[in-house]
């Protein structure tokens, strides 16, 4: 669609996009699982640039080696893995920034349409053909057929698209094969998110020299949006206050017997700020109560206990799936 404009004429709106082309974040966050001092946390999905890939979709894998695309991926689980964990300073809390490495991959089963790439040469019954996978021919296993295979997420290079949407976006494809349309668009995304790290600011030099992702907690702080439907988000939220949920979460999974001293405290409805020009300024909000039972103590009452240092009841069922084993799964690293 740019082909042939120049960079200089690109619109705003254009250059925006252009500049999140190297952002990801994940969605939905599942379960956690590892032993010590690694991990792994299980989520539904993910953004990465302007797409959203979730759990059950079917995706384009860049090829390992300069040629053309010929593989996909149906998506069974994403997978954030840290290495080498160590506590915070304080000795007490783990959140993740202190370890060896963090990564982003992908697992799931890989097809190809090309039986040269395939170890097994196995093809894929039509009944098995997810449905964005039908009309681009014949699909071969990369090897057998309950293979499940990992892979960074940058190996993404889009979502797989149903033939026919394809050749209706682009008519000139219609009479060339199907490596050919799972091909198309590769150069375009590789130059967009070089772009990307190379406009983004946030994106900062590796040990390598290198720019490649910027990674954030949630879609909002990825996007650096300050203000969404009237109310501040993110870090431009000033009701944000992580580290007395951090306190807060140590006493809910009694590692703590309550809130240490906090310098602060959550009132039951409070000013909001909020962008100038919102019709929402000045509102006043109550804290949720959603999920109480009759008879219940609301949230908030739940949370001025704690932060007064007064403790709580853990229900017995509930310590009971705390402690409730996990099963470890195994899985091949995508080579």
């Amino acid at each position: 669609m740019l082909s042939g404009v120049a960079p200089s004429d690109y619109h705003e709106s254009i250059t925006n996009a252009l500049t999140l082309s190297a952002t990801v974040s994940l969605i939905d966050r599942r379960t956690f699982s590892g032993e010590w001092p690694n991990a792994e946390i299980s989520s539904r999905g993910l953004f990465a640039g302007w797409e959203s890939y979730w759990v059950g979709d079917t995706v384009v894998l860049f090829p390992e080696k300069p040629q053309a695309v010929a593989e996909v991926m149906v998506i069974t689980d994403i997978v954030t893995s840290f290495h080498a964990l160590q506590p915070e300073a304080n000795g007490r809390d783990v959140t993740g920034s202190r370890c060896k490495t963090i990564s982003i991959e992908l697992r799931g089963n890989v097809y190809t349409t090309e039986p040269a790439r395939s170890l097994s040469r196995l093809r894929v019954p039509v009944e098995e053909h997810k449905a964005p996978m039908q009309g681009y021919g014949e699909w071969y296993y990369l090897d057998q057929p309950n293979d499940v295979w990992a892979t960074p997420f940058t190996r993404v290079l889009s979502r797989l698209y149903e033939k026919e949407a394809v050749e209706a976006w682009i008519p000139s494809l219609r009479q060339t094969t199907s490596t050919e349309l799972l091909d198309c668009g590769r150069e375009g995304t590789v130059h967009d998110r070089n772009y990307a790290a190379s406009t983004d600011e946030r994106i900062i030099d590796t040990d390598t020299g290198q720019k490649r992702w910027f990674w954030d907690d949630c879609r909002a702080e990825a996007l650096d949006i300050a203000n969404l439907a009237g109310l501040d988000v993110g870090a431009y939220d000033q009701e944000r206050k992580p580290a007395i949920w951090r306190e807060v979460l140590r006493v809910l999974d009694g590692v703590a017997d309550k809130v240490s001293a906090p310098a602060f405290a959550f009132t039951k409805a409070s000013t909001v700020s909020r962008s100038e020009g919102s019709s929402l300024v000045g509102e006043k909000r109550r804290h949720s109560e959603v999920g109480a039972r009759e008879g219940d103590s609301s949230v908030d009452e739940v949370v001025d206990g704690l932060i007064r240092g007064e403790g709580i009841n853990v229900d017995e069922d509930e310590e009971a799936r705390r402690k409730k084993a996990r099963v470890e799964v195994k899985v091949p690293a995508y080579s």
